[in-house]
């Protein structure tokens, strides 16, 4: 009596060809992967991958999603999913055997609260991300079932899509925006860090920020951080309690905070003045010196540059130095005998 030939054990592919949804189910066991009208994928599948998550860029993510609002959401995602009710799927991009989060992270850390306070949940359903980097670039953008992205964290995307030769109107096409919004977005990362972690924590909107940073240049961190500072003293003790406490205006998840800091809690600030016999000196100092570019030598080890000045430079130089004390303080009036000094 003849016996069956044992069955072959089924050959794994190797993770790296792994890039697909229907790619990754093969390749799981069932209790791990399942399909039915979807995919439904164990839950410590889904993972993000690490610096991806534009929305928390320029930030801790701990420290993102500490914040009233965002705290808010990961809440109420996670009661829905103890309640069953419905949660939009997570959108994730398979590589090299990894479902890799595209959209959802805070969905995710719902889940996760969800599961850690009791839920019995395994598998989830997912959606599969298709398209190139520039595609998922763009679903950050528009944000797709998530709140409202941060006009940083666009920023961020849209350098990165300009990185790969896209023009401002196809950006802004794209995005569903004016050619201005995506000028506007990418001219905030010329903004000091500091500066950027506050319009992410929406301590000061986008728009005053840089507004503060073409007036005043680097000083914008510390006329900012003192604003915050003053905005934060003057919030009501129960504001203030809320605001901690994920409670009030943040614990609405759909509700967009205004920013922290407005025009009245910045200081009145005036351009460096100088009177007309400073700027007369300085512009004759300057004169001089530049019609004399053309003659200025290197040194031996090409570190340095050599320029003769005559005793009337040096005089005109000196006397210079010893009036820039003069300046007029910031915020202070403007005299009828002062100029402001203008670079342009």
């Amino acid at each position: 009596m003849s016996t069956a030939a044992p069955k072959k054990p089924k050959k794994q592919p190797h993770p790296d060809t792994i890039n697909s949804l229907k790619a990754l189910e093969k390749s799981l066991p069932l209790e791990e992967m399942s399909r039915t009208d979807g995919f439904l994928l164990h839950h410590s599948l889904v993972v993000p991958q690490p610096g991806f998550n534009a929305r928390t860029a320029f930030m801790d993510e701990d420290e993102y999603f500490a914040m009233p609002e965002n705290a808010a959401r990961v809440r109420m995602f996670a009661d829905a999913y103890k309640e069953g009710k419905y949660v939009p799927n997570i959108l994730v991009k398979v590589i090299g055997g990894v479902a890799y989060i595209r959209d959802g992270y805070t969905r995710k850390r719902g889940l996760n609260l969800a599961i850690a306070e009791g839920a019995l949940i395994q598998k989830i359903f997912v959606t599969e991300m298709k398209g190139d980097d520039a595609e998922q670039a763009l679903v950050v953008i528009n944000g797709n079932n998530g709140a409202p992205v941060s006009v940083l964290s666009c920023a961020v995307q849209y350098q990165l899509l300009e990185s790969w030769g896209w023009s401002i109107a196809e950006m802004a096409r794209r995005s569903n925006v004016t050619p201005e919004a995506v000028r506007f977005a990418l001219s905030l990362l010329d903004l000091p860090l500091p500066v950027k972690v506050m319009i992410q924590k929406n301590e000061v909107s986008a728009t005053t920020a840089l507004e503060q940073f073409n007036e005043h240049g680097n000083d914008v961190v510390e006329i900012l951080a003192e604003a915050v500072k003053t905005a934060k003293a003057a919030l009501p003790v129960k504001a203030a309690d809320d605001s901690k406490s994920g409670e009030g205006e943040g614990a609405n998840p759909a509700k967009k905070k205004r920013a922290l800091v407005t025009k009245k809690h910045l200081k009145a600030t005036a351009a460096p003045k100088m009177n007309k016999k400073m700027v007369t000196a300085m512009h004759t100092s300057l004169s001089g010196l530049t019609s004399r570019l053309d003659s200025i030598t290197p040194s031996d080890d090409g570190q340095a540059f050599l320029m003769k000045l005559t005793s009337e430079d040096v005089a005109l130089l000196r006397e210079l130095a010893g009036k820039l004390p003069q300046l007029t303080p910031k915020g202070e009036e403007k005299n009828e005998n002062q100029e402001e000094l203008s670079l342009e």
